[in-house]
């Protein structure tokens, strides 16, 4: 297993984290967008909660494709705009009834979806629909393309009525609006 990151704190978290549970990866610094690695490397690319932060997502679905080998296999998660933390959460209540928008700006009241940020410390934050995370992995065989990630708390003053539903049963009735849309696309074998 091959780990890449912008940040050698992260991949010293991701080596430590791994090892604990017996495993253990090849930690690389390295950008996303100009993987260091040579065509064909892998069988698997996994990202989650990765390629939203990326100023260059066709780029950096680009090198997916290209560090794949031919018939593998990418799962890619990312935010979902079409989502109960993003509609309620984030625009409702961070960006129109906390006056987030008027005041910050959409990029900066997104930012701060992530802790710690928003401030002066404003990381891109791109949310994506299913349509346009299908366009993104326009050069692979998408295989499917679902939603994770309903969460009591994304419901806001609701939130009392939603933490008493089990959370298999809030994914089950409303998993169609998970905070995060998740793809499994494959790079077509040559002919």
């Amino acid at each position: 297993m091959t780990a890449l990151d912008l940040s050698r704190e992260h991949l010293r978290l991701t080596q430590r984290h791994l090892s604990l549970g017996g495993f253990s990866t090849t930690a690389v610094h390295g950008d996303m967008e100009r993987m260091p690695f040579a065509d064909a490397s892998f069988d698997v690319v996994y990202s989650f909660g990765v390629l939203h932060h990326t100023d260059h997502m066709e780029e950096a679905a680009a090198e997916i494709r290209r560090v794949l080998r031919p018939g593998g296999r990418a799962i890619i998660g990312v935010y979902h705009r079409d989502s109960v933390f993003f509609w309620l959460r984030t625009v409702a209540w961070n960006g129109i009834a906390q006056g987030g928008f008027r005041r910050d700006g959409w990029a900066r009241t997104l930012a701060r979806i992530e802790a710690g940020a928003g401030d002066k410390y404003v990381p891109t934050v791109r949310v994506l629909t299913r349509p346009g995370l299908r366009r993104l992995f326009g050069q692979f065989w998408v295989e499917s393309v679902r939603t994770a990630g309903v969460m009591p708390d994304d419901f806001l003053h609701l939130q009392v009525i939603a933490r008493r539903m089990r959370r298999a049963t809030l994914e089950r009735v409303l998993g169609w609006f998970g905070w995060y849309l998740i793809v499994v696309a494959h790079k077509e074998a040559a002919r």
